[in-house]
């Protein structure tokens, strides 16, 4: 855990260029706790000094850090400074997953977000290409309900497969399927190594493959 240290040096954005609406997006995103701490610091003459230690789902988080991220585009660039304009330090691949260590503000552009992350403590990527992911296993169930039911994807993403009992195929693998999306699982099967799945039918394509049934979320009818 640690700190962002955000400095009011070339590149980097004053409070004063908010404007009404991009307070009003931040907040529906869960990040007024962040501007109105940069705000009160700015007021007082300090620098904006930014916690990095609180975490999505924490009830004292009003600036939630999420646990970690996705790599959306085919690559994602590293920056040293939240800036487009600053210097190159890595680049990830699609599909990569990496620890977001603070959540910050950059410059001015794109003027529509302006949040960036400090990934892996190297360097800083902006939001915008970053899908905030979390890793939860789920104890799998024996059995659905009648018909089947939703559920929902708890980690970054996770293979789908057409056979679980026949790995050889060339076309074993089905779909990638990503955090927070939903599906309607139909049915549940244990593999010849005892793992349990849960059968998915595609009903646009018309095919049926099996997700590890420990990275969904069986979602109640409450929800």
């Amino acid at each position: 855990m640690g700190t962002i240290l955000v400095q009011d040096e070339p590149g980097s954005i004053r409070l004063e260029h908010f404007s009404r609406r991009e307070f009003l997006q931040w907040s529906r995103k869960g990040l007024a706790g962040l501007f109105a701490l940069a705000l009160l610091e700015h007021a007082q003459g300090k620098e904006r000094i930014i916690p990095a230690s609180k975490r999505a789902g924490s009830p004292a988080a009003e600036n939630e850090v999420p646990e970690k991220g996705r790599v959306l585009d085919n690559t994602l660039s590293i920056y040293k400074r939240p800036s487009f304009s600053a210097g190159l330090v890595n680049m990830y691949w699609r599909d990569l997953i990496f620890p977001i260590n603070g959540i910050t503000i950059g410059d001015q552009y794109p003027t529509h977000n302006r949040v960036w992350y400090l990934i892996n403590n190297e360097g800083y990527a902006h939001s915008g290409k970053v899908q905030p992911v979390a890793v939860r296993y789920n104890e799998p169930l024996a059995s659905l309900p009648k018909g089947g039911m939703l559920a929902e994807v708890t980690v970054p993403y996770t293979d789908a497969v057409r056979d679980p009992n026949r790995p050889q195929r060339y076309d074993y693998f089905a779909y990638r399927l990503y955090y927070s999306t939903v599906y309607w699982i139909e049915d549940v099967l244990n593999d010849k190594k005892g793992q349990r799945w849960y059968r998915v039918n595609d009903d646009k394509l018309k095919i049926t493959y099996f997700v590890t049934a420990e990275h969904m979320r069986p979602v109640t009818p409450e929800e």
